[in-house]
């Protein structure tokens, strides 16, 4: 093999034509670098708006499960009432004492209501007995007066 003089630029391109093709099927499917700091750019902003997203969505379903607690709370208040009106009423209590009764299951109210009967006498009209009244007659009074002084005094 002999040395051949190149003169021209076309004969050196001829030359190493066949070591430049050869040298580029040897990184293909590789990226530039200036290619790769652009994707990952693209990929930075991605996560960024995903990032972002997500902290948006969070935030709604905060703030969803924040609503839906207020409102169980509500409801269950709500139902807590019933019953107590209803627990009230059915022992004859007034009205105005149902929001008195102490519990927060059924049997709990039931058996302060209970109490509330037995410590007020409510009669079953739901009426509430009245202490009686003292004696206006001056003979059963001294009566009653002259037999609690011999009953202390033997």
């Amino acid at each position: 093999m002999a040395f051949k003089i190149i003169e021209t630029q076309e004969q050196f391109d001829e030359a190493i034509k066949e070591r430049l093709e050869r040298e580029s099927k040897k990184y293909e499917g590789y990226m530039s670098p200036s290619d790769v700091a652009k994707l990952q750019d693209d990929y930075k902003k991605q996560l960024e708006d995903a990032t972002k997203s997500t902290s948006d969505y969070t935030k709604q379903i905060e703030d969803l499960n924040k609503s839906i607690l207020e409102k169980d709370s509500k409801i269950a208040n709500y139902e807590t009432n019933s019953v107590k009106m209803r627990v009230a009423l059915t022992n004859g209590l007034p009205y105005e004492m149902a929001s008195r009764l102490n519990g927060t299951t059924e049997e709990e109210i039931q058996a302060d209501a209970e109490k509330l009967v037995k410590l007020f006498n409510v009669n079953n009209q739901g009426l509430i007995n009245k202490a009686p009244q003292a004696s206006t007659n001056k003979a059963n009074a001294e009566d009653g007066v002259t037999k609690f002084f011999k009953e202390m005094n033997p």
